[in-house]
C-alpha cells in the first residue's frame, strides 16, 4: 500500500529540511507518494489549489513552521488525514496526531509526542573523502556574543594540535569584521588554512560538502550545524563562545555534551540520526 503524503512547505529552508529529513527516512520503510504544497496552494480552510495532478486522497499531512499549523489541521480535516508536526506546535498538541518536538522546546512526552535531540534535518551519513578538518562559524545571537580574539585563538589551536589541513567556513551571522581580523593575524602556522566567508561559497556548499569531512568543529551558538555534522557521521567538537544568557541553544548543547556526542576537549563519534529515530517511533505508533 502506498501512503499519500501532503508536505506543507512554508518557504523557509530550515523548516523544509526538517520535512525533507522525515520524508527521506520514511521512504526507507514505506512506499509513499509526496505532494509538496506551498502555503499559497492551500486555503486557510484546507482547500487545495494545486498546479498538478488532482489530489483525491491524503493519508498524512506533514509540516514544520508555525505558519503551517492551522492549515495542516484544516487540510487533514478536509481529507480525513492525520497530521505529523515536526516542532512544538503553536496550537494545542491534541489537535495533531503526531508531534515530533526537539528537547530544547521544553515540552513533556505524551502519547502523541516524541522528543528528539534537536531539530530534524535531511543530511545522510556518507563516506569521508577528506582527511582535513572543517570548522563552521556562527556569530552573535540572543544567547552568545562574538569575540574575534577568542574565536580566532581556538581556530589557531585546533590547526596546531590536529596537524591536518583545515578549512574554515563562515555563515550569514559571522561578522564581516572577523575576516579583517583573520587577514591581519594569520601567521605561518595558519598559512595553509583556507578561510571562506559565507558569500564566497555557493549557497548549497555546506549541504553538498559537510559529509566529506571526518572532523568538524562548530561554534557553540550554531546548534543546528552541530546536529547536521553529527548526522553525517562526523566527529564533532565545539568552539566555545561567550554566553550572554541561558536559553534553548544552551540546553541543546548541554544535552549533546551529557550524551557524549560532542566535547570540546575529548571528541567522540556516536551514531546519530534523529530523523530515522523519529520515523521508527512514528511507525511503531501509526494508527
Amino acid at each position: 500500500m502506498t501512503l499519500i503524503i501532503a508536505a506543507l512547505m512554508d518557504g523557509k529552508i530550515g523548516h523544509e529540511r526538517q520535512v525533507s529529513g522525515f520524508i527521506k527516512a520514511l521512504k526507507k520503510s514505506k512506499n509513499i507518494r509526496v505532494y509538496e504544497l506551498q502555503m499559497s496552494e492551500v486555503s486557510l480552510l484546507g482547500k487545495v489549489n494545486f498546479d498538478g495532478d488532482q489530489i483525491q486522497q491524503i493519508d498524512y499531512v506533514i509540516g514544520a513552521g508555525h505558519s503551517t499549523h492551522l492549515k495542516m489541521v484544516f487540510l487533514a480535516w478536509r481529507y480525513k488525514a492525520k497530521t505529523v508536526v515536526l516542532m512544538n506546535p503553536s496550537l494545542p498538541r491534541f489537535l495533531f496526531d503526531y508531534c515530533i518536538v526537539p528537547a530544547h522546546d521544553g515540552v513533556s512526552p505524551k502519547k502523541n509526542t516524541f522528543i528528539t535531540i534537536g531539530a530534524l534535518n535531511d543530511m545522510q551519513i556518507s563516506e569521508k573523502m577528506h582527511e582535513g578538518t572543517l570548522m563552521l562559524l556562527g556569530g552573535k545571537s540572543k544567547e552568545y556574543s562574538w569575540d574575534n580574539e577568542k574565536v580566532f585563538s581556538q581556530i589557531a589551536e585546533i590547526v596546531r594540535t590536529n596537524n591536518r589541513p583545515c578549512v574554515v567556513v563562515g555563515s550569514r551571522r559571522t561578522p564581516v569584521y572577523f575576516w579583517d581580523y583573520v587577514r591581519t593575524h594569520t601567521d605561518k602556522h595558519l598559512s595553509s588554512t583556507r578561510f571562506f566567508p559565507f558569500n564566497d561559497l555557493p549557497h548549497d556548499w555546506l549541504k553538498n560538502n559537510l559529509g566529506n569531512y571526518q572532523w568538524v568543529w562548530v561554534t557553540e551558538d550554531s546548534v543546528n550545524m552541530v546536529y547536521e555534522a553529527l548526522t553525517v557521521g562526523a566527529v564533532v567538537g565545539l568552539i566555545k563562545m561567550e554566553s550572554t544568557k541561558l536559553g534553548r541553544i544552551h540546553d541543546g548543547i548541554k544535552s549533546l555534551k551529557r550524551e557524549g556526542l560532542v566535547n570540546s576537549g575529548n571528541l567522540s563519534n556516536k551514531a546519530f540520526n534523529e530523523s530515522e529515530r523519529a520515523v521508527r517511533w512514528f511507525l511503531e505508533n501509526e494508527k
